[in-house]
């Protein structure tokens, strides 16, 4: 499904962010995919290539806003990182993940300035291994996937079907 990028229709917004062509940082715009496939009442879906800025307009009143993208960590690939990214200590958690040049800290701390954000944003990070030039996941990468569409469509179905957006 595209989404008008001046308008926003559905309370909920799931975003994939990634690149194709780097192996495992295409994991975000991966799930984004899946999440299009699934077509689900109430959520809007964008897989967006690396343009971070272009969210603050995108987000902005959204009720809950789920970001999924590839993150660098000490962590084994494979790693789920699961971050509620207005929690108290949102910025010392998301300014070492982004493998992007404006990351989800700097873009948050942009939206507050500019008063363009979500109600609620969560982040899903998976811990890559390869960034390197191709289009091969990693296995430990594609099964923590496999395992956060799980758990993310889950919990979507089960907000969006109650009509209890805010969880």
């Amino acid at each position: 499904m595209q989404i008008n990028r001046t308008k926003n229709s559905a309370p909920v917004l799931l975003i994939g962010v990634g690149n194709d062509f780097r192996c495992d940082d295409a994991v975000g715009l991966n799930l984004a995919r899946r999440f299009e496939q699934e077509n689900l009442p109430g959520l809007d879906v964008l897989v967006e290539a690396n343009d971070m800025l272009s969210l603050l307009e995108i987000w902005t009143d959204r009720e809950q806003v789920y970001l999924c993208d590839a993150v660098m960590t000490a962590q084994p690939p494979g790693t789920i990182i699961r971050i509620d990214a207005f929690a108290d200590n949102f910025q010392s958690d998301l300014s070492r993940f982004s493998s992007h040049s404006f990351g989800l800290n700097e873009i948050i701390m942009l939206g507050l300035r500019l008063k363009q954000l979500p109600k609620k944003l969560f982040f899903y990070g998976i811990t890559g291994a390869d960034f390197g030039f191709g289009k091969r996941v990693t296995p430990a990468v594609k099964h923590a996937e496999i395992l956060v569409f799980k758990e993310l469509c889950a919990k979507l179905k089960s907000v969006l079907s109650t009509n209890k957006v805010s969880i």
